[in-house]
C-alpha cells in the first residue's frame, strides 16, 4: 500500500473546531463572511431552479401531457400574449338562427344541449320564451358533421 495509507490522520484540535464554528452560525444558518454567504445563496438558488426544472421535465415525461385543471398542453411552453379577438360574425343572412348568450355558467357555445343532443329551443334550463331560436335543420347539420 502507499505510504499515505499508513500515515497518521491529521489531528483536529479544539481551536480548529472553534475557528470553524466562528465561520458558520448554526442558529441563523449563515456564514459570518458576507462574500461566502452571497456565493452560497446564489449557488443554492441555482440548484433550486435546476431541481425544479428536472422535476418538471420528469413530470411531463411520465404523466399526462395536458393539465387536467385548465386542459392546456404542458409541453406548449410559456404563455404568449393572445391576439386580438376576431370581429363578430355577421348573422344577418339567417334571421332564424340566434347564437346563445353566455350569461349563466350553464350556457354552452353549442346550439344544442350537449347531454341530450336536443336543440336549445327544445331542451334548456331557461323558460320557453327566453330560449334561443335555433332551427332544427341547422342542428341536424351540426349533429351530422360530428
Amino acid at each position: 500500500m502507499p505510504d499515505e495509507a499508513y500515515a497518521m490522520p491529521t489531528r483536529i484540535t479544539t481551536q480548529m473546531k472553534a475557528a470553524e464554528a466562528g465561520r458558520y452560525n448554526p442558529v441563523l444558518q449563515t456564514f459570518s463572511d458576507r462574500s461566502l454567504e452571497t456565493t452560497a445563496k446564489a449557488r443554492e438558488t441555482g440548484m433550486v431552479v435546476d431541481h425544479l426544472n428536472l422535476a418538471r421535465d420528469r413530470q411531463i415525461a411520465t404523466e399526462s401531457t395536458y393539465n387536467i385543471l385548465n386542459m392546456r398542453d404542458k409541453r406548449s411552453g410559456l404563455v404568449t400574449t393572445a391576439p386580438p379577438p376576431p370581429p363578430p360574425a355577421d348573422r344577418s343572412h339567417n334571421p332564424n338562427h340566434e347564437l346563445p348568450t353566455f350569461r349563466h355558467p350553464l350556457d354552452s357555445c353549442y346550439a344544442y344541449n350537449i347531454i341530450s343532443g336536443l336543440s336549445l329551443a327544445d331542451h334548456s334550463y331557461k323558460p320557453p320564451e327566453a330560449r334561443p331560436k335555433v332551427r332544427s335543420q341547422i342542428l341536424l347539420c351540426i349533429m351530422i358533421r360530428i
